[in-house]
């Protein structure tokens, strides 16, 4: 598992699981109603090159801007990604 969509899966209240994905190195989360603190273990896992999370909340997004900014990933998708 290298790249993960969780588009619109509003009831998610848990990350951790994709913590354990050897391989995870993007994400793309839209319409999260969990917080931006809640991606950070992920952030910070090191295994993130990509992310890309909308909050529904300018607020929100441009916290979890930061957070990515802080911890070396990239926000946003990686156009270049190729299914292999």
């Amino acid at each position: 598992l290298r790249r993960i969509a969780l588009d619109d899966l509003k009831n998610l209240t848990d990350l951790s699981a994709l913590i354990e994905a050897p391989s995870l190195s993007e994400l793309s989360h839209i319409s999260s109603k969990l917080s931006p603190n809640d991606y950070l273990a992920l952030l910070k896992s090191g295994k993130l090159k990509y992310a890309h999370v909308g909050f529904e909340s300018v607020k929100k997004n441009d916290e979890f801007k930061l957070l990515c900014e802080e911890n070396g990933v990239v926000y946003g998708i990686n156009s270049a990604f190729k299914i292999q």
